[in-house]
């Protein structure tokens, strides 16, 4: 079997070969009549025998030159089409190229516009992605928020319902422990642990006895004390509550502070100091400022390594000093100081006294 393109070469051969066998058979006959024509010495349209032989052989060729057109012509289409339709073939040519132009460049143009979205579309997908990923976060952080407010607001109502048993960081023990060896060191992490399990029983379970442990501490924590026991020569020791404990748990998370043993405060060291107007010197006005003096001075004495339950004020005494101030004699403007009344460590109480620098003396004019 031949191919179409096999079959027009063979066909094209084929009329070639055919052009020429009929060339020289009409060249042959020509030549043929025009020499009889010289030689029977013709005449036609009055010409000379000579130019009527000429014109014979001028006739024979043309007639060559016709039938061969022809041939082309009548048996190939595509030649036939190539002369006459040259021109509408031509101008097609132009509009299809023109065309195929404009389709290549809108195609182009889609593909610019295919890659433009596909990167637009990645780049939606990445911020999905990413925006996906900060929702769960936000999420979970909604979630723990919502589970700690419960928390939250579950000991607020145990508060006050008086089911709140322990505070979150309340001492739970509390003991002076200098540098040991290994045997005494186990010894006393284990009493100070069984003094902070007593304690808790007492404040959670005051109806039982302490026969297994509820405190619960990090081994971590235990670890941070036995080696500050080692290398440290005199610290304060506190067992402290992680949270609130409710009456009745039976599960007691705690964690250890660890404080060194050193003086804070000295005697008559002033702490905080305020100064009252006159025009403050109602009752309540009094007691607030005074209040609030002696919660600035229990702060500074935290922040000097003093423990908050160490910190002792005479309320007594307090009270008498309001009452001197917002009854007493008359007066412009009064200095108070908090001050502590003797030296005290951190493992010792820290006794807070409250002292009227400027006080009136009785019977001087206001």
């Amino acid at each position: 079997m031949l191919s179409a393109s096999g079959e027009g070469t063979l066909s094209g051969w084929l009329l070639i070969f055919a052009l020429l066998v009929l060339g020289g058979v009409l060249a042959t006959l020509g030549d043929h009549l025009g020499s009889k024509v010289g030689r029977a010495r013709l005449r036609l349209l009055g010409l000379r025998p000579k130019r009527t032989a000429v014109l014979i052989t001028v006739a024979t060729g043309s007639l060559i030159s016709a039938l061969s057109f022809g041939l082309l012509i009548g048996v190939n289409r595509q030649w036939r089409r190539g002369l006459f339709e040259l021109g509408k073939i031509e101008a097609s040519l132009r509009s299809n190229r023109k065309d195929l132009e404009a389709a290549q460049q809108r195609s182009r143009e889609l593909e610019d516009r295919t890659a433009n979205l596909d990167a637009s579309v990645e780049s939606l997908s990445s911020s999905r992605s990413q925006l996906l990923s900060e929702l769960d976060v936000l999420q979970r952080q909604i979630d723990r928020q919502q589970e700690a407010l419960q928390r939250l607001q579950s000991s607020v109502l145990a508060f006050r319902r008086g089911e709140v048993a322990i505070t979150t960081a309340a001492p739970l023990a509390v003991a002076r422990l200098v540098r040991q060896d290994g045997s005494k060191i186990e010894r006393s992490i284990e009493q100070l642990l069984n003094q902070a399990n007593r304690t808790v029983y007492a404040r959670v379970l005051p109806d039982e006895d302490p026969s297994r442990q509820l405190l619960q501490v990090p081994i971590s924590e235990v670890e941070k004390l036995r080696n500050a026991l080692q290398t440290q020569d005199d610290l304060v020791v506190i067992v402290r509550s992680a949270a609130n404990v409710l009456m009745g748990e039976q599960r007691v998370l705690a964690f250890i502070d660890l404080r060194p043993n050193r003086l804070v405060v000295r005697r008559d060291q002033v702490l905080a100091t305020m100064v009252i107007e006159a025009s403050d010197r109602s009752a309540d006005g009094v007691r607030e400022a005074l209040n609030l003096l002696v919660a600035s001075a229990r702060s500074e004495l935290q922040s000097q390594g003093a423990l908050e339950e160490a910190i002792q004020l005479d309320r007594n005494a307090m009270a008498t000093l309001s009452e001197e101030l917002a009854q007493g004699q008359r007066w412009d403007r009064a200095v108070i100081e908090v001050v502590a009344r003797d030296d005290a460590r951190t493992a010792n109480p820290v006794i807070l006294s409250l002292r009227w620098v400027d006080r009136p003396e009785t019977g001087d004019a206001p």
